[in-house]
């Protein structure tokens, strides 16, 4: 393929008297002092037909080096059209029709391990308690390299480990909950910490309410107290009675403890 266009000859170009021209510009620029230069109107005729005459000399020498420039690269122009149109289009052309081809075997091959193991997946997962588990979940890298078996492993392994999650969450207080923040993160120590927490905000929201409707009635009852109508207290008359009292020394000591507590003479 190195053989399909060669340099036959190399462009040459004699540029020597470049630097003669670029010297004498500078040499005939070096009469005038610019910087102590007097500016009055002759010496400014003079310095504007001095610039036309360089713009003039600059203007040829942009025309030969555009000139020089186009010589050289007509014929590169000419190859890189003719590289283009029998090299690199149909070399592309093949290379995106072989690409689809490729694409289109390997995706159903693709396709046929992934429905492989999805059958796998819903096998095992039904020897587990498990009903709200999805193969996605799995988030499996299913590559044409990979074997079955270490896929099908690491389904294993998958599953086994949201199992021994279900059992950790069946002992929690507050397995119910937690369990719905597990089906949605399949990160059991972060849902039982999530939801203890959430429990431990929402008692202590129902204290904090229950001690303001305690206050709020506090704070009403005195004036209900003011407002309601006095009652009037009868008091009970005093009576005397003689009894024989028959029990035990135990019982008999807390008969005297009760009648002292109340108030009640005795002899």
């Amino acid at each position: 393929m190195t053989d399909l266009a060669t340099i036959k000859q190399k462009p040459v170009i004699d540029f020597t008297q470049m630097e003669a021209a670029g010297k004498k510009v500078r040499e005939e620029l070096g009469k005038y002092n610019f910087e102590g230069l007097v500016v009055t109107e002759e010496n400014v005729k003079e310095m504007k037909s001095l610039r036309a005459r360089f713009s003039k000399d600059f203007k040829i020498a942009e025309d030969m080096r555009k000139e020089i420039k186009k010589g050289i690269m007509d014929p590169y122009t000419q190859f890189e059209n003719a590289y283009k149109d029998n090299i690199a289009s149909p070399y592309n052309e093949a290379d995106k029709l072989l690409k689809t081809l490729i694409d289109d075997v390997e995706n159903k091959l693709r396709d046929a391990k992934t429905e492989e193991l999805k059958t796998f997946f819903n096998e095992y997962i039904q020897s587990f308690d498990i009903d709200f588990l999805k193969f996605e979940q799995v988030n499996l890298n299913i590559t044409l390299s990979a074997s079955v078996k270490s896929l099908r492993e690491k389904i294993i392994e998958f599953v086994n480990k949201v199992d021994e999650a279900l059992k950790m969450i069946d002992v929690q207080e507050h397995k119910e909950r937690i369990l719905v923040e597990y089906q949605r993160t399949l990160n059991a120590s972060g849902s039982i910490v999530y939801v203890n927490e959430a429990i431990k905000r929402e008692e202590q929201i129902k204290e904090q309410q229950t001690l303001a409707a305690a206050q709020k009635e506090v704070q009403i009852k005195p004036v209900e107290e003011v407002l309601a109508a006095p009652t009037e207290v009868k008091k009970e008359e005093s009576i005397t009675k003689s009894m024989t009292v028959t029990g035990t020394l135990t019982q008999l000591k807390s008969l005297i403890q009760f009648m002292k507590e109340e108030g009640i003479k005795y002899e």
